[in-house]
């Protein structure tokens, strides 16, 4: 029963995502405009960890490479964790059916998942080599229906790739926070 809840409430939740997309004019997204992230960079992770809340930084690797295949980027993580554990996972970006989405399909422990993603905010600056990227879905973080949502913000030769959190009742929280430079 406790599953069922669940389910139904991360179907409203993500029912009342679709139709706030479409009832708010959406930024549309040039896929072209990731370029200015594709290479190598290294920084650090922070994650709040599910059971205690407690902050974890790790040391990361990022990198991005442009598909032959046009407007379809491939993100590739390496994450050195506390306990020696090396994580890796590939993240595909592609455009959605409409200019409003992002698809996201992520590759770990051999299975993919694919994920639509609205965007909310979509900013750049060309001569400044900036670009900021907010985009929102209806999820399931630590087993409660949550509303998603992830900035990625380029400065130069800084990243940013913030992950938040909302629940249905409280404010947004910072699930992961990778800070990078480029190499």
């Amino acid at each position: 029963m406790k599953k069922f809840l669940l389910l139904l409430l991360a179907l409203c939740i993500q029912q009342s995502t679709v139709l706030l997309a479409q009832k708010t004019t959406q930024p549309q997204i040039d896929m072209s405009k990731f370029k200015f992230i594709t290479g190598k960079w290294a920084g650090n992770l922070e994650f709040t960890n599910y059971d205690d809340a407690k902050k974890i930084n790790m040391p990361a690797t990022f990198s991005c490479v442009r598909s032959e295949l046009g407007d379809t980027y491939m993100f590739d993580v390496t994450l050195e964790k506390p306990e020696g554990q090396r994580s890796e996972t590939i993240q595909i970006f592609s455009r959605g059916k409409t200019k409003n989405q992002i698809i996201t399909t992520n590759f770990e422990r051999l299975m993919a998942k694919s994920e639509v993603w609205y965007i909310k905010e979509f900013t750049e600056n060309t001569a400044a080599k900036s670009l900021k990227i907010v985009m929102v879905k209806a999820g399931v973080d630590n087993k409660q229906a949550a509303l998603m949502r992830q900035t990625i913000n380029l400065q130069g030769n800084n990243l940013s790739m913030l992950n938040e959190v909302k629940y249905d009742e409280g404010d947004f929280f910072t699930r992961t926070n990778m800070k990078l430079t480029r190499r």
